[in-house]
């Protein structure tokens, strides 16, 4: 909802999740091992109990998930391997069972007791899952034969600089330009945004459709206003050069949807421009592209 409602704000969001997050699971994970009691698994009955809730989670979600490939008429992969991909568990399970432990604890003291008991089995198998899952992780996508080839797109923006994204096929406008010519410009091109330049090339300013709203109804004004007269000053500029992951930070951080690129930090000479929404497209086709190249070798 985020990502498409508020695109600029998508990333920073997340950040933010990602840094409030781990206060939050160690908590949880405390509050529940504080009712870890290992001495239960000292009955042969319970130690019986968590091996076969153990065995039944484990095997159950080998058959359903191949059975579920083979269904859908997954690749052989699929159905081979998919099921030791998710013999993990944590959050979700040792949540379900605190709630259970609050609901059965109502019914009084059998209850409760019966609710501690989930507890613990469900947190113990917890433990010893988290330490074969990995293991069976690599195994299986060792064996399907899929070892680096996920892609994100997190590595195409780490892997990409702001030359290889820009637009190359932007106007530029002089900074001598009058009104008629800056209109003229704007028709012809399908951008919101243009740079204005001096006589070499040489960035001097932004125009945007949004400062010239003021003076489009003013005919009086057309050979009179120059482009350098209703040109915003320069905030952020872009090197060809530069990783396109700052790039991205800029848009995120300013709330920012166009910025100029020039030659190199020693050269205001524009050489393009990169457009937010232009940007996230060519990622995403990017990817795509890669994700082909990398199904098609499998």
């Amino acid at each position: 909802l985020v990502a498409n409602l508020s695109p600029h704000q998508c990333h920073k969001i997340s950040d933010n999740i990602d840094r409030l997050s781990p206060p939050i699971y160690i908590l949880f994970f405390i509050f529940v091992g504080a009712r870890l009691e290992p001495r239960l698994f000292l009955n042969r009955g319970i130690a019986l109990l968590a091996g076969v809730y153990l065995a039944g989670r484990t095997f159950g979600k080998m058959l359903g998930a191949s059975l579920g490939a083979y269904l859908s008429k997954a690749k052989e992969t699929v159905t081979k391997y998919l099921g030791l991909c998710l013999f993990s568990q944590a959050g979700i399970a040792i949540g379900l069972a605190m709630v259970i432990y609050h609901n059965f604890s109502l019914l009084g003291p059998e209850g409760k007791e019966v609710g501690i008991l989930i507890i613990n089995i469900i947190t113990a198998t917890t433990f010893i899952v988290q330490i074969i899952g990995p293991p069976c992780v690599k195994y299986a996508i060792t064996k399907a034969d899929e070892v680096w080839r996920n892609v994100t797109e997190e590595d195409i923006i780490e892997h990409h600089r702001v030359g290889d994204m820009m637009r190359r096929d932007f106007s530029s406008i002089r900074e001598d330009a009058t009104l008629d010519k800056i209109i003229d410009t704007v028709k012809e091109r399908d951008s919101y945004h243009f740079p204005v330049v001096d006589n070499q090339g040489n960035l001097v300013g932004l125009i945007s459709l949004g400062s010239l709203r003021s003076v489009f109804s003013e005919e009086q004004l057309r050979q009179i206003v120059l482009a350098k007269d209703v040109s915003e000053p320069i905030e952020r500029i872009l090197y060809k050069d530069q990783p396109l992951k700052e790039a991205f930070e800029i848009f995120n951080k300013r709330e920012v949807d166009y910025l100029p690129v020039v030659a190199n930090r020693d050269s205001r000479k524009v050489v393009g421009i990169l457009e937010y929404h232009h940007l996230i497209q060519s990622v995403n086709r990017k990817l795509l592209e890669r994700q082909q190249v990398l199904e098609s070798n499998i």
